[in-house]
C-alpha cells in the first residue's frame, strides 16, 4: 500500500485490506481507493469487486481510484463476471467517477479496456479513465 500512501489527498481509512486488494477511503475527499496487488484469480476478483460495492454502497463517496499497479499479470479472468455483475451494480449505487491507474509493465490494462468495452451504460466514457500517474488520476476525482 506505499503507492496509495503517497498518494492519498486526505485523511485515510483502511476499511478492507487482503493479500489481493486493500480498500481505503480518503474521509477528506469522499473518494474509495483500491489497490489491488499480485496475481489475481476469478475467485479474488470476485471478492475484491464485491467487497468494493459493499464499501461505496457504505460510504457514498461517488468515486474511485482503482490501482492496478502491483498486479502481477492480467486479470482477464474476471472481465465477464466484472462487465455483467459487478459494472451494473456498482453503477446503480451512483459511481460518477472511476479513474483507473495502470503500470506500464504489466497487461491489467488491457483487462481494464475489455471491461469498459462491454459495459453497456450511455455515459461510460464519462465515467471511466485510464491514467499511468497517481496525481493526475488523483486530480482527475477531484475535478468532477
Amino acid at each position: 500500500m506505499d503507492n496509495i500512501e503517497i498518494l492519498s489527498k486526505g485523511k485515510e481509512e483502511v476499511i478492507y485490506d487482503q493479500a489481493h486488494i486493500t480498500i481505503s477511503y480518503d474521509t477528506e475527499n469522499e473518494i474509495l481507493i483500491n489497490d489491488w496487488k499480485g496475481l489475481l484469480t476469478w475467485e479474488t476478483v470476485q471478492d475484491g469487486c464485491l467487497n468494493m460495492i459493499d464499501v461505496f454502497k457504505s460510504k457514498r463517496g461517488y468515486k474511485i481510484l482503482n490501482s492496478n499497479v502491483n498486479l502481477t499479470g492480467s486479470w482477464a479472468v474476471g472481465v465477464e463476471w466484472t462487465s455483467e455483475v459487478w459494472a451494473p451494480q456498482i453503477l446503480e449505487e451512483g459511481l460518477k467517477r472511476f479513474a483507473w491507474v495502470h503500470s506500464k509493465a504489466n497487461f491489467a490494462e488491457l483487462s481494464a479496456s475489455s471491461l469498459v468495452s462491454k459495459i453497456k451504460d450511455d455515459q461510460k466514457d464519462e465515467i471511466f479513465a485510464s491514467f499511468q500517474d497517481y496525481d493526475e488520476a488523483y486530480q482527475w476525482l477531484l475535478s468532477n
